[in-house]
């Protein structure tokens, strides 16, 4: 490896843990300010052009599992607003679907529902992250955010707007399906690059 990827690298994993550690730390006191920054760190580590997980695990090759619960997209025709705990034990009453699977999975999973149209994992991160102030604040621009952004004027979960509640348990998932990356990461178990 070249002086200079090995310092790029070194700068992507340390940004890969520093982003975790602040996730970590928002997870463990989720005020307003904080999950719509968070939604910023789960862009970055998640969804943008090139997620930083990828960046830093093309090096690692861990295969990332996420367990989460969602909304089944069918079936929600008479729902007027609807969320659903990502992270969560199951109960007997749970008309949520469990989950296992990758990154896309994850982010194409329904966590809210409003007038009968499921809303993603992907969706209410972009939201918060480029229409509330996670990135940059701005006017919505999709179907989607401006869907989010009417749910969350008539949905309130344990005091906050239905897609921050959403965030929170996605902060939960997802630091649950990196812990394997970031402990490869922590103790330097890349793959040998042939």
């Amino acid at each position: 490896m070249k002086p200079v990827e090995a310092c790029a690298l070194k700068y992507r994993e340390g940004l890969f843990l520093d982003t975790i550690a602040d996730l970590q730390a928002r997870e463990g006191n989720p005020d307003r300010y904080g999950l719509i920054k968070a939604s910023g760190a789960l862009r970055l580590l998640l969804l943008d052009p090139e997620p930083l997980v990828h960046q830093v695990n093309r090096d690692y090759g861990v295969k990332l599992v996420f367990t989460f619960h969602e909304l089944p997209k069918a079936g929600q025709e008479n729902t007027i607003a609807g969320w659903t705990r990502l992270k969560r034990q199951v109960t007997r009453s749970d008309q949520s679907k469990g989950t296992t699977g990758g990154l896309d999975a994850f982010l194409a999973a329904g966590c809210l529902a409003l007038y009968g149209k499921v809303l993603t994992v992907r969706e209410v991160i972009l939201t918060n992250a480029n229409v509330k102030g996670g990135v940059h604040a701005g006017p919505p621009r999709s179907e989607g955010e401006h869907r989010v952004l009417a749910l969350d004027q008539i949905m309130n979960v344990g005091g906050a707007e239905g897609s921050l509640a959403s965030i929170h348990d996605i902060i939960r998932v997802t630091l649950e399906g990196l812990a394997p990356l970031v402990e490869a990461v922590r103790s330097g178990a890349r793959q040998v690059q042939e």
